[in-house]
């Protein structure tokens, strides 16, 4: 009788959908400023999940190869731009690559 190999949680954890679902889920519950206790936030530190949350509750996030946050804040493009080169020097007034 052959035995079925056990999956290693490790194994199982990485590049699995469920992990992506689970660590979007809890930076969206941060993001919606939900505190977590003390002694969670304690018992999850240095983890995936703890990053996610923090990443969450603190407002970064990444677009186009960018990354936003507090110290780094996202700058919309006014809409009333409407030719190419008005929108070149909307993207190089709010600190960005010209486009």
């Amino acid at each position: 009788m052959v035995l079925p190999k056990l999956l290693r949680l490790d194994e199982f954890w990485e590049g699995s959908v469920m992990k992506n679902a689970i660590l979007h889920r809890v930076y969206l519950h941060g993001y919606q400023q939900c505190i977590l206790p003390r002694w969670l936030r304690r018992t999850l530190a240095r983890t995936e999940v703890h990053r996610a949350w923090l990443s969450g509750f603190h407002g970064r996030f990444e677009e186009a190869g960018v990354m936003y946050g507090p110290a780094n804040p996202y700058h919309p493009v006014e809409p009333e731009a409407d030719e190419k080169a008005e929108w070149s020097e909307q993207l190089v007034r709010h600190g960005l690559p010209p486009g």
